[in-house]
């Protein structure tokens, strides 16, 4: 078994929000060494793959850099990175394989996006023996890999259940007892193989009402500097823009159909005509629908809504821990985290002061026009079913 050294000469300029990948790095390939590494040295962790040549990249960070404690798994991988491992896939596999399952529980959360999952991926972390991690993207990239017809969901599936145990690989010679991957967005397209993995895993689905996501994401554009400012301000004021816009939805509308499904039910221009705002609203859209499909094909998921996680987080967070077979015991300490600024002065979920709001009375209105054309989720508000229980 034979991995290749890739030593990173620089890494590109980009936003928060990029996607792991091999571009993101300038780098020239190196030595051979053995492919246990990523088995027997703790500092490397899956960043993404390279599907054109069938490997595995794994990132080395310093001994330092401890990834369950970051606001992005994803982000942290790509700033502390000082060199790549590329594992071929068969070595991968051959190794996950030797590896097992290194945890005694697994919860999965999937999201809407700026719902709170980063902060309740911290509350997890609070838990003794849980470790939690927020976006390891290795597995977004999964989500863009896989083709509607499914055909490739066998090989995915090799690849989900050896990314799962190498992210939750502890020390040598320790086990975790439980492990927590929050996932983007995007994820719960990958939530049927992931059940079929790990049917013994506890789902739990976080979203909150469509209008704060999307003055959430606005607001995040906004800060992103002229660029994010002139996207989201031009697209609704500008009918060019909109065009523009409606343009990269229909020349783009089969990769995004990977990650946002639903959007095959609406053409470009009821899309575009909303400006930024409708690719944000068919995202939400999107995951919501597909949580409702999960739902119902029997796949076991509780849902949490954000609204209710604000309004009285030790006793949704004590149900929650019932659920998942955690202590209740750890709960205050858990909710002390509600109490801190968990993304650290990166994008937050909160919603901004009335004065700094994207969204209009204009735009609420047609949130609900465009929601209305769903069967079931005509409303922003939509309440999904599952809801946790709490006493």
């Amino acid at each position: 078994m034979s991995a290749k050294v890739l030593h990173i000469i620089k890494k590109r300029s980009l936003p928060p929000e990029m996607w792991a990948d091999l571009s993101n790095f300038r780098y020239q390939v190196g030595e051979e060494i053995d492919s246990r590494a990523i088995v027997t040295n703790p500092a490397l962790s899956p960043y993404c793959l390279d599907e054109r040549r069938k490997r595995v990249i794994f990132a080395e960070t310093p001994p330092g850099c401890d990834l369950s404690q970051v606001p992005f798994y994803y982000q942290a991988q790509f700033q502390h990175a000082f060199r790549l491992i590329a594992v071929p896939y068969e070595d991968f596999h051959s190794l996950a394989a030797e590896l097992g399952n290194p945890f005694d529980k697994l919860i999965l959360i999937y999201s809407v996006g700026r719902c709170g999952s980063t902060l309740l991926s911290r509350v997890f972390n609070k838990v003794p023996g849980v470790v939690s991690l927020s976006e390891p993207d290795i597995f977004t990239q999964i989500v863009r890999l896989r083709s509607p017809d499914q055909s490739r969901d066998g090989e995915l599936s090799r690849l989900l259940l050896g990314c799962t145990r190498f992210v939750g690989r502890p020390a040598p010679g320790e086990r975790i007892s439980c492990l927590v991957i929050k996932f983007r967005s995007f994820g719960i397209e990958i939530a049927d193989l992931m059940h079929g993995l790990f049917p013994w895993a506890k789902n739990v689905f976080i979203y909150r009402n469509a209008e704060d996501v999307i003055e959430s994401i606005a607001h995040a554009l906004e800060s992103l500097g002229s660029w994010g400012r002139m996207f989201r301000r031009t697209t609704k004021r500008s009918p060019i823009a909109r065009l523009w816009l409606r343009m990269f939805i229909a020349r783009r509308k089969k990769s995004l159909q990977r990650l946002i499904p639903l959007i095959q039910d609406y053409s470009p221009r009821a899309i575009a005509d909303l400006g930024s705002m409708g690719l944000l609203l068919i995202m939400w859209l999107s995951v919501m629908h597909r949580y409702l499909t999960l739902y119902r094909q029997g796949i076991p998921m509780i849902s949490l809504r954000y609204e209710d996680l604000m309004i009285n987080p030790q006793k949704i967070v004590k149900s929650l821990f019932e659920y998942c077979g955690l202590p209740v015991w750890a709960t205050p300490a858990a909710c002390r985290i509600f109490e801190q600024d968990v993304r650290s002065g990166l994008h937050l979920d909160r919603k901004p002061p009335p004065q700094a709001r994207s969204l209009d009375l204009n735009d609420v209105l047609n949130i609900y026009r465009f929601l209305r054309n769903h069967p079931e989720i005509q409303t922003p508000h939509f309440v999904a079913p599952g809801r946790l229980a709490v006493e």
